[in-house]
């Protein structure tokens, strides 16, 4: 029914998410956080930026409206920086749901959103020794921006798109007549989608097909009970 927005009714009606997607709707400037949090400050740190911030983060906290963006270019560095920005997140309040989202959605950008068309890797191989190619670097995004933990990952394949977030989804939460299960339980992807929309308050997909693929999770600092809600914002060709 082409219908990529939701709200559920236990969402807490914030009029600015809803101007901002009106927004989105009408253009095509669908990425980056501040079109939510526009007092926020944009800041690219290294790997080795990350690494320092975590051995100080008990004498230096995170500060709060600073979003922070690393470049990942090979596994062992998302292993390391998932770890390290979830800790320095997880101190100051965020839930540790956080982490598991992080990684989700990281490897979906290390490992899917390089196309089909790439060789499978070996499977004896270990995470931190997954192939990834120059081509196939991408941004791992966070901070505490007002009364919220976000976290971002953009990869530069876009080979995610509306219809394909969609349908990974769905076939997380069918269930197979035949088993009660999941029909989407041994499918090599999806789950990892589901598990981030399952356990952020909003999940943010900003896709331009075939160039770039943007997914923010939003989890309040004070709130254990997760909305689920899920916007989906594609340049249309």
């Amino acid at each position: 029914e082409r219908v990529w927005n939701i709200i559920p009714k236990t969402t807490f009606l914030d009029l600015k998410y809803i101007l901002v997607m009106a927004r989105k709707l009408l253009s095509d400037e669908i990425f980056g956080v501040a079109h939510y949090f526009p007092g926020a400050r944009l800041e690219t740190v290294s790997v080795p930026d990350i690494h320092r911030m975590h051995r100080r983060r008990a004498e230096e906290k995170l500060p709060r409206d600073v979003f922070y963006s690393c470049r990942i270019s090979t596994a062992g560095e998302n292993n390391a920086v998932c770890d390290r920005i979830s800790d320095l997140l997880i101190d100051q309040g965020a839930p540790s749901a956080l982490r598991m989202v992080l990684e989700e959605l990281a490897a979906n950008a290390m490992i899917h959103a390089p196309g089909k068309d790439r060789p499978a890797p070996d499977p004896g191989l270990s995470p931190e020794n997954y192939p990834m190619a120059a081509e196939d670097a991408f941004d791992i995004g966070f901070g505490l921006l007002e009364d919220n933990a976000v976290a971002s990952v953009t990869d530069y394949k876009g080979s995610l798109n509306r219809d394909e977030a969609l349908y990974r989804l769905e076939r997380q939460t069918t269930a197979d007549p035949a088993t009660g299960l999941p029909i989407g339980l041994v499918d090599s992807h999806g789950r990892g989608l589901y598990i981030s929309r399952e356990n952020v308050d909003h999940l943010i997909f900003n896709i331009d097909p075939g160039c770039k693929t943007e997914i923010v999770g939003v989890l309040p600092l004070d709130s254990i009970v997760r909305t689920r809600a899920i916007s989906i914002f594609q340049r249309e060709t």
